[in-house]
């Protein structure tokens, strides 16, 4: 008996493309927000980059504090941006192709993104500039911690995007032949 591994398409994890549609936007948000904000870019209304423009409209009437750009959050951007970022193209890849591989890569990045997460909601809501506007900042903020944490629990299996094939094999003789068979 031989067991192999056969990937379960993409169509029959329909669960899956919500992670495949929020590591897309994430890393979109990486490239364009915060790899910005990681090099200390100053935003402002009347930039002529449509994108420093964009994280103004986001951050003055919403994130004050995003807009001081304090040192150990330029760090948290701009791991964002250069690690976070590449590493969400590289889970959509995983989860489109169903890698199994991206498993424990995929755990280490949870780990981290909580611990992130933390740390940058207990300074934006702990420190001297609160947000300003609650639920805007909450659905531009909170999927960055809740998606990650879905990740962790979808990841809980070994094999997260496969199941086992079994093959048995046996040897007989029929009409003097000797036959292998393999069953699925």
């Amino acid at each position: 008996m031989t067991v192999t591994r056969r990937v379960v398409p993409l169509s029959q994890r329909s669960g899956d493309w919500f992670f495949v549609l929020a590591f897309s936007v994430f890393a979109f948000t990486s490239f364009f927000s915060d790899a910005l904000a990681g090099l200390g870019v100053e935003f402002r209304p009347d930039s002529a980059s449509f994108w420093n423009r964009a994280n103004y409209w986001y951050a003055a009437d919403t994130d004050p504090y995003f807009l001081t750009h304090p040192v150990h959050l330029r760090i948290q951007t701009f791991i964002s941006g250069f690690v976070f970022g590449p590493f969400y193209v590289v889970l959509v890849y995983a989860f489109v192709t169903g890698k199994d591989w991206v498993r424990l890569p995929a755990i280490i990045y949870v780990s981290a993104m909580a611990y992130g997460m933390l740390i940058f909601l207990g300074s934006e809501f702990l420190g001297g500039l609160p947000p300003t506007n609650f639920a805007k900042f909450a659905a531009f903020n909170f999927p960055y911690l809740l998606a990650p944490l879905m990740l962790g629990y979808r990841m809980r299996r070994e094999y997260p995007f496969s199941e086992p094939r079994i093959s048995i094999a046996w040897r007989g003789e029929a009409r003097g032949k000797r036959m292998v068979s393999t069953g699925t």
